[in-house]
């Protein structure tokens, strides 16, 4: 099986961690999207990760939660203008949610947002950053 990265050109997959290497490939390209950089790109990603949290129940969740939730945990943070350190600890946070069992039917992601995105629009606001 093979995929393709822009600018690398074609990689091998080991067909056992393909769909793995594939989310982690297409992560990295979408970590690169200007689409994702205002207001509509920070409740698409704080969806991405209860969809994440959703979706790895049980066994699955406490294998595979943690790395997915920190990787869009990462990029949520580096979103919303953190410093890397920040970004990471906001990154371990993401992970253990979607680690943890019984989180599946919270939207805590979005809702979170939600709430961040509205406290950052109210008049006055210094950090509010023109939408394109």
């Amino acid at each position: 099986m093979n995929a393709t990265t822009p600018n690398q050109g074609p990689i091998q997959l080991d067909p056992k961690m393909a769909w793995l290497q594939l989310v982690f490939a297409a992560c990295e390209r979408w970590a690169r999207s200007p689409w994702l950089n205002g207001t509509r790109g920070k409740i698409v990603i704080a969806l991405v990760l209860d969809v994440f949290d959703f979706v790895l129940r049980g066994a699955l969740g406490l294998k595979l939660g943690f790395p997915f939730g920190a990787l869009v945990g990462y990029r949520l943070a580096r979103t919303l203008n953190l410093d890397s350190s920040k970004a990471w600890k906001v990154a371990v946070l993401c992970g253990l949610y979607c680690m943890v069992p019984g989180t599946a039917r919270i939207p805590l992601g979005t809702v979170a947002m939600a709430i961040a995105l509205l406290v950052d629009a109210r008049p006055g606001s210094a950090s509010r950053e023109p939408e394109a």
